[in-house]
């Protein structure tokens, strides 16, 4: 037995060549299973104004003609880290380069996994390509703005997203694949010759092992591929293919499941869906992926949000939506959008990103509790931001406020720095419990108030090491033995207050009947910013 590794050497394989050219045919006549694989009609069709068309040397920039809509793709990719870019830029559309652009540009000068993603639609026999950084003037901030929110359009009305799963930026290419091949030759009688190869760890088998893609950690793709009606996806192994009617690779290897495409209207309709759920694991998914600008964050997730409002039927707050902050009647379902934690270490943004109850606020991978005590104690009165951009209520925001009605508990906290990987803090409070978690956001520091008392605040370059200080909570779910609430720190000035943690506590039956006392008749209005 042994291993042949075949390397393709960035030209696409006859057999992948046709894979694609097959699905692609099969889609675009409505072949079986794929009559009703459409974008989700629950959204505002707002397309690109630019994209690239492709001549056999070049591309020029073009104004977008929605009578090409079923001929173009859409590119999915990584730019590359800070380092990578600064020791080889690539080109850009700027104000500088808008011109030249225009007036045509040489595949050949493009960075390789650009130049690649053309090839791909040589062989689709697409004449148009939208690129982010070469359709959206990039030192321009309005532009940059107006042209981000049409994401949602870009990628559902392409007639294909190209998704450059293996590359690593976008110098690197992603269509040099390595596969494994192991050939066992058995004895000559009667001659036999057994040809295997090992499965797939990437794209669609990403879920059920523990490796993934390199585009899976980049914080804008999540959205792409989600808004995607259809997608050719090139991992380091495989090729695969993916639209509402189901999902093909050429590996051949059978996948776990088939992967529901969230938002987009199919003929798995008629399938019970639960938009709550989904919402809920793209949020955390997306708080897991980097952003190399941390007000990207919100913006990533705008188009699945404009997509998805119709159906939530709720207020949109700066990741989440206001129906999923308390548990769901009458469901199996018991996460929140406001009960989670951090993992390992949370870091509080320089910058303004979301307020302090979002996920969005920290830059942090988060954990989602599935045992969220199905009865609320508290009201959401009202909640609210201010969008950067007026026109963008689902982009970024520059203030978000959440109106709560509960029981309010003053409690003592202190923090020992001891613990690496999570911060633990010490709380006393007036109630029989024993602490399941209780661990800081992130670290914090400790501001002395007008009124001569100090509270605790995040902050970029806090300590998770302090003195007893003040602090609040508000309990927001109570079950028969367990509770779950927020740690609050006073805001300076503002008369409102801010997460600082996570409490999840169970109580003795005392405990209990306290609390139940506490919500019928000293509950208490807070602002949480």
């Amino acid at each position: 037995m042994f291993d042949i590794k075949s390397n393709n050497d960035g030209r696409l394989s006859p057999e992948s060549i046709s894979f694609i050219q097959e699905r692609l045919a099969i889609y675009l006549v409505g072949g079986p299973g794929h009559s009703s694989c459409r974008p989700n009609p629950n959204f505002t069709i707002d397309y690109p104004q630019r994209m690239l068309k492709i001549t056999a040397e070049q591309v020029f920039l073009v104004d977008f003609d929605s009578s090409n809509i079923a001929n173009f793709a859409a590119l999915s990719y990584c730019w590359g880290d800070k380092h990578t870019l600064e020791l080889k830029p690539p080109l850009r559309l700027t104000a500088a380069t808008l011109h030249n652009i225009r007036s045509g540009v040489q595949i050949s000068e493009l960075p390789l996994t650009l130049k690649q993603a053309i090839d791909i639609c040589g062989y689709l026999d697409l004449e148009y390509i939208w690129i982010d950084a070469l359709c959206i003037i990039q030192d321009n901030p309005s532009d940059w703005a107006r042209e981000a929110k049409k994401m949602a359009t870009v990628y559902a009305t392409s007639a294909v997203t190209i998704i450059a799963a293996s590359s690593t930026s976008c110098h690197s290419g992603f269509l040099t694949t390595t596969r494994n091949l192991f050939i066992v030759n058995t004895p000559p009688h009667p001659p036999l010759r057994l040809v295997a190869q090992p499965g797939r760890l990437s794209g669609f088998y990403s879920e059920i092992h523990i490796t993934s893609d390199h585009i899976d950690k980049r914080g804008w793709t999540l959205q792409e591929e989600l808004l995607s009606t259809r997608y050719i996806k090139f991992t380091e192994d495989d090729v695969q293919w993916m639209c509402g009617s189901g999902t093909e690779c050429i590996c051949g290897q059978p996948t776990a499941r088939d992967k529901l495409r969230p938002f987009l209207t199919t003929e798995y309709e008629e399938i019970q869906r639960q938009p709550r759920e989904e919402w809920l694991s793209i949020a955390a998914g997306l708080a897991n992926r980097h952003f190399s600008v941390a007000t990207d964050k919100l913006q990533a997730l705008s188009g699945l949000a404009r997509m998805n409002e119709s159906e939530m039927q709720s207020i949109y707050v700066a990741g989440i939506w206001k129906s999923h902050m308390q548990p769901e009647p009458n469901s199996t379902s018991t996460r929140t959008a406001l009960a989670w934690k951090v993992k390992d270490i949370g870091r509080c943004y320089e910058a303004y990103v979301a307020p302090s109850f979002s996920w969005a606020s920290l830059d942090s991978s988060i954990f989602l509790y599935d045992n969220v005590p199905a009865r609320s104690v508290c009201d959401i009165i009202t909640v609210g931001t201010t969008p950067t951009s007026p026109s963008d209520p689902f982009g970024r925001v520059s203030d978000g406020f959440l109106t709560i009605s509960g029981p309010v508990l003053p409690c003592v906290i202190s923090g020992s720095g001891e613990d690496r990987l999570t911060y633990h803090v010490g709380i006393e409070w007036d109630l029989e419990a024993t602490f399941l978690y209780c661990s800081l956001d992130c670290p914090v520091r400790r501001i002395l108030l007008d009124d001569d008392e100090h509270t605790l605040h995040r902050h970029p370059h806090g300590e998770t090491k302090f003195e007893s200080t003040a602090a609040h909570v508000i309990v927001l779910y109570l079950g028969s033995s367990t509770m779950m609430g927020l740690v609050l720190g006073r805001e300076p000035g503002r008369g409102c207050y801010q997460r600082i943690a996570f409490v999840h506590a169970k109580l003795t039956n005392a405990a209990v009947t306290q609390l139940n006392k506490l919500e019928r008749h000293h509950r208490q209005e807070i602002t949480i910013r």
